[in-house]
C-alpha cells in the first residue's frame, strides 16, 4: 500500500540474520556454530532489505578496542563449536559491552505513586546547569533512603538548572546541586540521552563543579 511505502521511505529497515536453525526440513541446532554459520553464508544472498551479521574468528581483543574507540555498544562473542539451546543463555556466547561511566549532579527525582522513581541528572556547562538526564535503575533502598534524607534540609522550591537535553513530564521534588553520583551507561541516544543507564552509587568525594557537560554538546541548542 503508500502508507507502507511511505514510512518504508521515511523509516528504512533491514533484517540481519544471526543464525541459522532450520535449512530445508533439517535441525540445525545440533551442528556447531561454525556449521550454521556456513550454511547461513551460503543460503542468504545480501540486499536492500536483509544481511547477514559481520564476524571474524581471530583478533576480537582489536576489534573490541575499535569498538570503543568508535562508541560502539560492544560485540558478541562465540564459541565456534557451540550448539544453539534454545530458550537457555550460556558460556557458548556472551555479550562484550562498552560500558561507559560519568559523574552527575542529582537535582531532584520524580515522584509516581508517592514514591520516588527516576533521578534526574545534570552537568555543569561553566556555570550553567544543564538537565541531562535520569536514571531509574541500579539504586538500592539505602541509596534511596540516603537521597530522602538528603532531600528534607536540602529541597529546592524550583528546578536548579538552566537548559535541558530531556522532557520531564512527571512531578518532581527538586534538590539543591550538592549531591554527585556516578551512573554507567552503555552509550548515548540519537537526543543525547543515556542508554541503559545504571546507578552506581553517591559520591563523597567528589564536587558538583566537577561534574562537567562534555564539550561535544556545547553547540547543541540549549
Amino acid at each position: 500500500s503508500k502508507k507502507i511505502k511511505s514510512l518504508a521511505e521515511k523509516l528504512p529497515t533491514k533484517f540481519v540474520a544471526f543464525d541459522i536453525l532450520y535449512y530445508k526440513g533439517k535441525d540445525l541446532t545440533d551442528s556447531p556454530f561454525s556449521e550454521r554459520r556456513r550454511i547461513l553464508l551460503e543460503t542468504v544472498t545480501p540486499n536492500a532489505f536483509i544481511e547477514v551479521s559481520q564476524g571474524i574468528e581471530t583478533k576480537g581483543v582489536k576489534l573490541f578496542e575499535l569498538v570503543k574507540q568508535n562508541n560502539m555498544e560492544g560485540i558478541v562473542a562465540k564459541r565456534l563449536d557451540g550448539k544453539y539451546l534454545i530458550g537457555k543463555r550460556t558460556d557458548l556466547w556472551v555479550k562484550i559491552k562498552n560500558w561507559k561511566d560519568e559523574d552527575f549532579v542529582i537535582i531532584g527525582f520524580t515522584i509516581q505513586n508517592d514514591t520516588p522513581k527516576d533521578l534526574l541528572l545534570a552537568q555543569y556547562m561553566g556555570d550553567k546547569l544543564v538537565l541531562r538526564s535520569s536514571v531509574y535503575f541500579g539504586f538500592s533502598k539505602f541509596d534511596i533512603k540516603t537521597i530522602l534524607d538528603y532531600a528534607t534540609k536540602n529541597h529546592s522550591p524550583t528546578p536548579t538548572y538552566d537548559s535541558t537535553l530531556i522532557t520531564v513530564t512527571a512531578p518532581v521534588i527538586w534538590l539543591k546541586p550538592k549531591l554527585v553520583c556516578t551512573v554507567e551507561y552503555m552509550c548515548l541516544t540519537q537526543n543525547l540521552g543515556l542508554r541503559q543507564p545504571i546507578f552506581k552509587g553517591i559520591r563523597q568525594d567528589s564536587s558538583p563543579k566537577s561534574c562537567l557537560l562534555p564539550k561535544d554538546f556545547y553547540n547543541k541548542k540549549l
